[in-house]
């Protein structure tokens, strides 16, 4: 089963990226009869997110829409998504690194709220505000 509800910080479980060492990831069956109750079923979607909200500014001094790539050191390979101008995105509570990209400008990797390894460390719940002017390549 696959749940979220972004609008309360819990992303879409679907994505490996969202994982924490606290979700429990093990599978459990439960018995669906038409016509009848299922009870005592209880769905765990693991720790709320952490929110950043972006402003990412192109070199008009307007906000641009944007693509982020996410890597984690748990992880390999990177996640890859799409953010609208002015957007917001929910991002897990764990340690990651992200890398800001957009045609016809340089990829930032934004590290203001990282340690010296350049690893964000936010907690569930945290919302950041983002603001980066992007140079043109």
């Amino acid at each position: 089963m696959d749940a979220s509800k972004p609008s309360e910080g819990y992303a879409d479980s679907i994505f490996t990226f969202y994982d924490t060492p606290q979700t429990d990831t093990s599978q459990r069956y439960v018995k669906i009869s038409a016509g009848q109750e299922t009870k005592n079923v209880v769905i765990r979607i693991g720790p709320r997110c952490a929110t950043l909200h972006l402003d990412i500014i192109g070199k008009n001094g307007k906000l641009i829409p944007v693509q982020l790539a996410f890597t984690r050191p748990d992880i390999p390979g990177p996640y890859i998504t799409s953010v609208p101008a002015g957007g917001d995105i929910l991002v897990p509570p764990v340690p990651f690194k992200m890398t800001i990209k957009a045609p016809g400008y340089e990829d930032y990797d934004y590290s203001q709220t990282s340690d010296r390894q350049g690893w964000m460390h936010l907690k569930s719940g945290d919302s950041i505000h983002v603001s980066v002017s992007m140079r043109s390549n």
